[in-house]
């Protein structure tokens, strides 16, 4: 069965296919390639096809029998009303994996019109949702938005797979948006992780000092990714009595 991190692998390879090179064609023939078609109808260049791009991912996923596959978005809420996964609240804080329906013709939750648009949850990070999109702009791409956004017409949940943390992942085999994405979601981690005990008092005073920045005043030191570096050099300068909690240098 497939896992939330396989559909999202998969939706991230196609981003940036677009109509005006016509790379977004790949995405059509797999939908179209896959029996029985939904309704019977093999969809066209000229259709519309953000729903045809939430059902390729599937379909390349080997996930059909938990997303279904459609080229409407109204049809495919009531696909996911019979599998039990629709939510009807644009209000709630989604999942990475979650399918994202929208109404245009409504800007207030709760948003109950109906669907003109679908896509992906690829994040989710404190106030900002990233969505993975087929159509968007004529494209692939992503879209940020509030979690509650009027716009949103609610969610779709599969009963995605558990994630295996024995998998071994093959980096040699990663695109580089792929690894963008995944070195990405570690400094997010990073960001949010606590100054170990030995260090939190030393980091407090070195960002007092303007040793460390503290761009956000989230009280974390910035730059993640030289995170426990920068607590160890703390902790030094502070044993040595360098660290006064003034502003002492330009």
């Amino acid at each position: 069965m497939a896992t939330a991190s396989k559909i999202l692998e998969i939706a991230r390879s196609w981003l940036g296919r677009n109509e005006a090179d016509g790379s977004f064609q790949e995405i059509l023939n797999v939908y179209n390639s896959y029996t029985p078609l939904a309704r019977g109808y093999a969809i066209k260049p000229t259709d519309s096809w953000c729903d045809a791009f939430v059902s390729a991912v599937a379909i390349k996923a080997g996930a059909v029998n938990l997303i279904g596959t459609e080229v409407g978005c109204d049809r495919h809420i009531e696909i996911f009303k019979s599998k039990g996964i629709w939510i009807e609240d644009g209000t709630i804080i989604p999942k990475p994996g979650d399918i994202i329906l929208f109404n245009w013709d409504q800007n207030a939750q709760p948003n109950d019109g109906g669907s003109d648009h679908i896509g992906y949850v690829e994040e989710v990070d404190g106030k900002i949702i990233t969505c993975i999109e087929g159509n968007k702009g004529e494209a692939v791409s992503r879209r940020l938005i509030a979690p509650g956004w009027g716009y949103i017409r609610g969610y779709a949940r599969p009963h995605y797979a558990e994630e295996s943390e024995g998998d071994d992942v093959d980096f040699a085999k990663l695109t580089d948006e792929q690894v963008d994405a995944l070195v990405a979601r570690l400094n997010k981690r990073l960001t949010s992780l606590p100054a170990a005990d030995y260090a939190k008092s030393s980091c407090e005073k070195a960002v007092q000092s303007g040793v460390f920045a503290d761009g956000d005043k989230d009280g974390l030191v910035d730059a993640p990714q030289a995170f426990l570096r920068r607590q160890e050099l703390a902790a030094v300068l502070d044993r040595i009595g360098l660290l006064s909690g003034q502003k002492s240098c330009r």
